[in-house]
């Protein structure tokens, strides 16, 4: 993957680059954070990609020279992203890839699954695999710079299953998708809320979907309507939010969210 520096090597099925419009705000994010630089400065810096799909966003973090722990049910990707790490020549040291599904469930839960596409809801399906709560991980390091949810309409699952972390202060960024029209409505209603109130964030942003902006941080009365708008208008979206107790509403640079300049 040469669109950004550092590039890395990507196994994937066809050999083709995945699409990439939707990380480009993302990849935004992790500019203005400095990942690199954090990074270069401490390789102890933990990022934690869950719901990985190819794995692009953790083995960028590991380019960056990040410690990576990476989460992703499909075997079909599982493979691809062991080739990937072969591939780059990244030690087991550095980058810890985990085949289960992330679950506010007790860990070691079996739960079954339909894969395909993009597609990984966790239902009745063809294939099983256990569960894993992040509260369980034996990490490397105290703190986790990044966390990165991408698990189709089960984010608030996932995020339970780090209730600790998150009451401990040991989770600094959070980047997750938000899609309540394409999956149950009840826990995506209750995801912004949960993030804000019970998680306490310090500050909430969408991301563009297809552009590098940054919408934010948004006010009460924005996020009040924001379930409503992404539902009616059919509206999928990144949100990002920080945790950093010395972050201000200054740190990162981003512009006022507002109607007609929409995050999808």
């Amino acid at each position: 993957m040469d669109d950004r520096v550092p590039s890395y090597k990507l196994a994937t099925e066809s050999g083709d680059k995945p699409y990439a419009d939707g990380d480009r705000a993302q990849a935004q994010a992790l500019e203005e954070l400095h990942l690199y630089e954090t990074c270069q400065r401490d390789p102890s810096t933990i990022v934690v990609d869950v719901g990985a799909f190819l794995g692009d966003f953790g083995l960028y973090a590991a380019a960056c020279g990040c410690t990576v722990y990476t989460f992703e049910i499909q075997p079909k990707m599982v493979a691809l992203i062991r080739l990937s790490i072969k591939y780059n020549s990244f030690p087991p040291s550095r980058f810890h890839l985990y085949h289960n599904a992330v679950s506010d469930l007790p860990t070691g839960s079996a739960v079954t699954f339909t894969p395909g596409g993009g597609s990984t809801a966790i239902v009745n399906g063809s294939m099983s695999v256990e569960t894993i709560r992040l509260d369980d991980v034996p990490w490397s390091s105290s703190s986790i710079y990044m966390l990165k949810v991408d698990v189709e309409g089960l984010e608030l699952n996932v995020l339970r299953s780090a209730k600790n972390l998150f009451v401990q202060r040991r989770i600094h960024h959070v980047i997750f998708e938000y899609s309540p029209w394409l999956s149950d409505r009840a826990p995506q209603k209750l995801l912004l809320p949960y993030v804000e109130n019970e998680l306490k964030a310090k500050f909430l942003y969408a991301l563009h979907r297809k552009k590098k902006i940054i919408f934010g941080p948004l006010t009460q009365k924005e996020l009040q309507r924001f379930y409503q708008r992404h539902l009616v208008s059919h509206l999928q979206t990144d949100i990002y939010a920080v945790f950093d107790e010395n972050a201000t509403n200054t740190s990162i640079r981003a512009t006022p969210y507002r109607k007609g300049l929409q995050s999808a």
